[in-house]
């Protein structure tokens, strides 16, 4: 009995090929009709983040570097779907979270294909500081924001201690050039803030971060979170600040090894003489089949 598991991965690799192959009869066929049009080279660029993507740019160029005529919706947008395909067969998945970009450059005259791909690497550094302000930094001393945070921060502990809170967490959030406080929790549970002092806490949480942080919310950004004993007087802050890192893969000849397997495996390929496509020869159908006898209606031999 054959073993469920080999049999699964067998028919899964069975299907993968059969799927490149038709990327490969996409791309004899889009070489055809491009070059009958003149065309000489595809250049197309791709970008694809947070689950989708699709090709930005695609120019066709012929012999002399000139742009070629434009192409019509239908051929252009097959020509960029291959193009994607081409990008994601290599790197399946690529558009997921970060996400990643690439350039692809075909040589139509060579049927040469590179590609440039650049994946996107999201991860975030960690910058704990602990008793905030107990004394002023030294470079801070002269600076006006500091000193008018330290007294809102005197007014807060008033007027957050004659509501009985003991303490607050404020987490924040920013990238892209802006961001704000986006949960505030205090305790006592049941003490209720009314919103104007609400808003005033998460305005000195915020510029907690940001003295200690400045700048953070740009590009990647950066999150954290203020812990604030109140009867303590004691800030503690866990900031993280996010960045961007990318790997650069290069394939100079994409798909050369499928079609030189293609071509030096007779038995199990065929290539049409005159179109290039590419069958599996198990798919074709022997011609001494093709008058088989079939059951007929009566259930006795008879030729179709």
């Amino acid at each position: 009995m054959p073993d469920p598991a080999t049999s699964f991965v067998e028919d899964y690799e069975r299907r993968e090929k059969r799927l490149r192959i038709e990327d490969l009869n996409t791309r004899i066929d889009l070489k055809r009709i491009l070059g009958s049009r003149g065309a000489a080279s595809v250049t197309a660029t791709y970008e694809g983040y947070g689950d989708s993507g699709n090709v930005t740019a695609l120019a066709v160029r012929g012999n002399d570097a000139a742009i070629v005529p434009e192409l019509d919706d239908a051929l252009g947008e097959r020509l960029k779907d291959f193009c994607w395909d081409v990008a994601y067969a290599e790197h399946p998945g690529f558009e997921i979270d970060a996400g990643a970009s690439g350039e692809i450059r075909w040589n139509l005259q060579e049927d040469r294909m590179e590609l440039d791909h650049h994946s996107r690497l999201e991860d975030s550094q960690p910058y704990p500081a602990e008793d905030l302000y107990r004394e002023t930094p030294e470079h801070l001393k002269d600076d006006e924001r500091f000193k008018r945070l330290v007294t809102r921060r005197d007014e807060l502990v008033r007027d957050l201690s004659a509501m009985g809170v003991t303490s607050v967490i404020a987490t924040y959030d920013a990238y892209g050039d802006s961001g704000n406080v986006e949960h505030v929790a205090v305790k006592p549970d049941n003490v209720v803030l009314d919103d104007k002092l609400r808003e005033l806490m998460m305005d000195f949480c915020w510029d907690v971060a940001y003295t200690e942080h400045p700048g953070f919310e740009i590009d990647a950004g950066g999150s954290g979170e203020v812990r604030w004993n109140v009867q303590a007087d004691r800030i503690d802050l866990d900031h993280y600040s996010n960045f961007e890192d990318s790997v650069f893969t290069q394939n100079d000849d994409v798909g050369r090894a499928l079609l030189d397997e293609v071509r030096g495996d007779p038995d199990l390929y065929h290539v049409h003489p005159e179109t290039g496509e590419i069958t599996f020869m198990e798919d074709e159908t022997p011609r001494d089949e093709l008058s088989e006898s079939k059951e007929d209606a009566d259930a006795t031999p008879g030729l179709s």
